[in-house]
């Protein structure tokens, strides 16, 4: 009886989470900010910060794109300042892009070391994607297993993706970076070892993955509601005992069926949108080929899920008596 309740379940939410979410973020530029651009000389000096030419292009092209979000996680940027650069753009047929930038209301030092710091995130990302085992182990802190590992690993498209490899965490990414205060007697952080390497793009071209197949939105959208439908159908009795059932009081006296059933829905419904959410974030991101993306998009339908369903009981037992009425 619950899986067929499940499956018509399914079927509304899957044409309700996509009406709720897709039209206002199809149109969007998602993922716009890591796509690599051109190197450009704009390099200089404002409000103190040096970049150079590769530092300023991938900052520039990053402000133009970024979304709130993206912006937001740069140092020193909050929701107004997000508001009034994104207000300000574009900043690439400026004259003097940085200028420009620096121009804004409160883009200072601060915010614009966090954009120069951002660009060498990339940097890590194109040594992560294209650097042979002997390259990789040539950085401080990554052995021959790493190395190894990284490559089995690839494409990585954020630092996040990356620290999901085996022995990678955020102590071996400051490393990575050059940032933790400390240096290996030997080997040198990536700008060190990989950046003026044939073949490396430090900064412009940073952050794509090896091109073959660029995801697009309807591809990713479609392939993260399969994969999280596929998920919870085999996981609803997981996500009752786990989530469901011990978030609200069963003093109550619902019917435990009822609330089963309502579990079902309340979790569908939020597991959708938080999917499809996470598919169109995924999309312009470059694969090796369509099957890769597709497994990119199937591996982080499990990780979404455990790491937002504990956050989604909060509200269940206001939810439950408003669909179930008072008891």
């Amino acid at each position: 009886m619950r899986e067929t309740q499940r499956i018509a379940i399914l079927s509304l939410l899957v044409a309700t989470a996509v009406a709720c979410v897709a039209d206002d973020q199809r149109s969007a530029q998602r993922s716009a900010a890591t796509v690599a651009p051109s190197c450009s000389p704009l390099g200089g000096q404002v409000s103190g910060v040096q970049f150079s030419d590769d530092q300023a292009s991938f900052a520039i092209h990053f402000v133009d794109n970024a979304s709130v979000d993206e912006l937001q996680a740069i140092d020193g940027v909050g929701p107004s300042i997000a508001a009034r650069i994104i207000g300000a753009r574009p900043f690439a047929t400026a004259a003097d892009p940085l200028a420009a930038l620096d121009a804004v209301p409160y883009v200072g030092a601060r915010v614009l070391g966090g954009l120069r710091a951002h660009g060498d995130t990339g940097a890590v990302l194109d040594w992560a994607n294209h650097a042979s085992a002997d390259q990789l182990a040539a950085v401080c802190r990554i052995g021959s297993k790493t190395a190894g590992a990284i490559i089995d690993a690839r494409p990585f498209s954020s630092l996040a993706e990356l620290q999901g490899v085996r022995n990678i965490g955020p102590t071996t990414i400051e490393y990575l970076l050059g940032t933790s205060g400390y240096s290996c007697s030997t080997k040198g952080s990536v700008l060190q070892e990989w950046c003026g390497v044939d073949g490396a793009q430090c900064w412009c071209g940073a952050g794509s993955a090896p091109s073959g197949y660029v995801l697009d939105e309807d591809a990713a959208t479609g392939w993260a509601e399969e994969a999280a439908g596929v998920f919870y159908f085999d996981n609803a009795d997981y996500a009752w005992e786990e989530y469901c059932e011990s978030a609200y009081d069963h003093n109550l006296g619902y019917d435990q069926v009822d609330v089963q059933n309502f579990c079902d829905r309340f979790v569908q419904e939020r597991f959708y949108i938080a999917a499809i959410n996470a598919g169109l974030d995924l999309a312009g991101t470059s694969y090796a080929d369509e099957d890769s993306a597709r497994q990119a998009i199937i591996d982080m339908v499990e990780p979404l899920f455990l790491a937002q369903a504990p956050g989604w009981m909060l509200d269940f037992e206001a939810a439950l008596i408003a669909f179930l009425g008072a008891p």
